[in-house]
């Protein structure tokens, strides 16, 4: 009895660092990756517009967003953004900060205090379920953390052709509004999966990509996107 013991015990330890091997080989597999597609540009060739239209990519660390006019090249984005959506439309902004993510994260986790374990796993595994997070501010803040990108006017209308069709619509065509952290922000229903292998940062870059702007091809982080601008 205790050789068979033995013996069981001996085979677990045995599969336990194998599995433990295999784990760490993803993980590695993985960081390999994001280093590789964060160093490999999509629009190689493009470069910015010396008279164009500002825009700006902007991070917290962790999330990266794309700021953007209300009202620029003739599109008015308080046609769909309505300041209606806010509990006061005093607070209606000139600029909008718009980024991407998952339903339960984006609602659960205001501070990264209240991030709970199930909450960040159900992500990382896939979500069905993201938002838009939109924010309304009154002017940009240039800097590290918010830096400038001038596009011409058709890479801009299909920067906002490509936010666009990430938005989910209601019946009456209008997005659909979630109440925001404050009185300047909103969530709006979106369309895609959140996983490891389309983060908010992957979404950034894949919307910029999709203008016909320089961008990473493929990054899960927020270093991957800012280290183009």
């Amino acid at each position: 009895m205790l050789l068979l013991n033995f013996e069981a015990m001996n085979n677990l330890a045995h599969w336990s660092k194998r599995l433990a091997l295999l784990s760490l080989g993803m993980v590695g597999l993985y960081l390999g990756a994001a280093l590789i597609g964060s160093h490999l540009p999509a629009n190689p060739d493009w470069a910015e517009t010396r008279n164009g239209i500002t825009i700006y990519v902007e991070t917290n660390g962790h999330h990266t967003g794309i700021v953007v006019p209300v009202a620029a090249a003739g599109i008015d984005l308080s046609l769909t953004f309505r300041p209606t959506d806010l509990g006061d439309k005093r607070f209606a902004g000139n600029w909008l900060a718009i980024g991407w993510g998952d339903r339960a994260f984006y609602l659960n986790t205001r501070e990264w205090s209240d991030l709970r374990p199930g909450t960040a796993l159900s992500a990382l595994i896939g979500s069905g379920r993201t938002l838009l997070h939109v924010d309304h501010l009154d002017q940009p803040y240039p800097g590290d953390d918010q830096r400038a990108v001038r596009i011409s006017r058709a890479q801009y209308t299909r920067l906002i052709a490509a936010i666009m069709a990430t938005l989910k619509r209601g019946d009456d065509g209008y997005p659909v509004a979630i109440p925001g952290y404050d009185d300047r922000d909103l969530f709006y229903e979106a369309k895609g999966h959140y996983s490891l292998l389309r983060t908010c940062n992957g979404w950034t870059a894949e919307t910029l990509g999709r203008a016909g702007i320089k961008a990473p091809l493929w990054t899960p982080f927020s270093g991957g996107v800012m280290r183009w601008y």
